[in-house]
C-alpha cells in the first residue's frame, strides 16, 4: 500500500528486511508468500533478487520518516499475515524499529493501526461475499 513511493534503493532494502521478518520463525507460510508477491508487484520488483545486506545496513537506506513508517506498516502486516506474529518475527520487527529510531509508543500506534486496517479488510471481504 505504501511501498510504491520508495526509491529503487529503498525497494531493494525493503526486500532484505521483509526476507528477515518472514524467515525469522523458520517457516514461510503461504499467506506470507502471497503478501510478499503483492509487495513485489506494488514495487515493480518481481524479478529482483533479495540483495545480500545486513539489517542495520538495510535500515540506514530509509532516510525519511515517511519511508521508515511506510516500511514498518508493511512489515508489521507481513508478520501478522499468517495469523501468528511469532516472537522471532516480532523481535526482528522490533530491531528494525530500533534501527529506525522510533519510540515504543510510535511503534505500538503503528501496530494498532495495522491491526485495525487488517480487520477492516477482512470485514470488507465478508461484506462482498454476502449474497442479498
Amino acid at each position: 500500500m505504501f511501498l510504491r513511493d520508495l526509491t529503487d534503493e529503498q525497494k531493494r532494502a525493503f526486500l532484505v528486511l521483509a526476507d528477515k521478518v518472514v524467515l525469522a520463525d523458520g517457516h514461510l507460510a503461504p499467506e506470507e508468500t502471497m503478501l510478499l508477491d503483492t509487495f513485489r508487484a506494488e514495487m515493480d520488483v518481481a524479478d529482483v533478487p533479495v540483495p545480500q545486506m545486513d539489517l542495520a545496513e538495510a535500515a540506514k537506506i530509509f532516510d525519511t520518516r515517511k519511508a521508515r513508517v511506510s516500511v514498518l506498516f508493511e512489515l508489521i502486516a507481513l508478520g501478522h499475515a499468517d495469523g501468528d506474529f511469532d516472537k522471532d518475527e516480532s523481535a526482528v520487527v522490533t530491531e528494525i524499529k530500533r534501527a529506525f529510531g522510533l519510540s515504543l509508543a510510535e511503534f505500538e500506534a503503528m501496530v494498532n493501526w495495522v491491526l485495525r486496517q487488517m480487520a477492516l479488510v477482512r470485514e470488507a471481504s465478508e461484506l462482498m461475499a454476502q449474497e442479498a
